[in-house]
């Protein structure tokens, strides 16, 4: 144990004297260079996972506007008398402007038009799915009245619901 001791002490001895010749300048730039690439790999990590995160919560996003939308369109079907076999022929409350009819519901308040297709302003993502009706009160229920037209949703939320029929 003695012997283990005193070589470690002597070798720090040489270090303290100076005999020792420590590291050479090559030395010294690999080992920087390795620890620069490894950075650089666990930063290109954190890059790339970061991606994979605001793609997930986008998808997060976009999933929970198909629920409230088809929240939307359930709760405007349980209060309809009736809905229209074809929703092309049917007369809508509001301007289309060159949308396609995908939904039409009668209802005591009015009807009710949901529409797919070209955007009315530049803020919204093409294609927009509108909703063509009377209003919701307060307290939930449809408010007769003048029919608003109101885009529920746009770009690719409302593509999926265009594939996925109403």
């Amino acid at each position: 144990m003695q012997r283990l001791w005193g070589s470690a002490l002597a070798g720090h001895r040489r270090c303290l004297t100076g005999t020792s010749d420590g590291f050479t300048l090559a030395e010294l730039l690999i080992a920087s260079a390795l620890g620069m690439a490894l950075a650089a790999a666990f930063l290109q990590l954190l890059l790339v996972e970061s991606g994979a995160s605001r793609r997930l919560l986008s998808a997060m996003h976009e999933r929970q506007w198909l629920e409230r939308t088809r929240d939307l369109i359930h709760h405007d079907r349980a209060q309809a008398q009736s809905e229209a076999r074809d929703p092309q022929v049917a007369v809508p409350a509001c301007r289309l402007s060159g949308r396609r009819p995908v939904l039409h519901l009668h209802t005591r308040q009015g009807p009710i038009t949901y529409s797919l297709g070209n955007r009315p302003s530049r803020i919204w993502q093409q294609p927009v799915l509108m909703r063509c009706g009377p209003s919701y009160g307060l307290d939930g229920s449809l408010q007769p009245g003048q029919a608003l037209n109101r885009v529920i949703a746009d770009g690719s939320t409302a593509e999926r619901l265009g594939r996925e029929g109403l």
